[in-house]
């Protein structure tokens, strides 16, 4: 689940993410873009992204990520590093 507190609700939290089928596993930022993703797998295996926003969408490939079973974080956030700069089509991801 994802969180935020606007400044207008005075501090208070609201659920922008609570997909249970789509649990978050990775939070990349583009530091240059000043763009945030946060990506994961769903029931399918199937890979998805969403960039942070009030209301996100996720999008999601229907290959999966090609990682070996001794993955490292490091691997897994590359891959998913990969996926988001392939189809946000935001340039190079720093």
């Amino acid at each position: 689940m994802l969180y935020r507190a606007p400044k207008r609700s005075g501090g208070r939290l609201e659920m922008i993410w609570g997909e249970k089928d789509q649990p978050i596993k990775i939070a990349i930022t583009d530091t240059a873009a000043n763009k945030t993703w946060f990506c994961g797998v769903n029931k399918k295996n199937e890979p998805f992204y969403f960039e942070l926003s009030p209301v996100p969408k996720a999008r999601t490939e229907a290959r999966p990520l090609a990682l070996p079973d001794n993955a490292s974080t490091l691997d897994i956030a590359s891959a998913y590093a990969a996926l988001v700069k392939r189809n946000a089509g935001t340039g190079e991801l720093k």
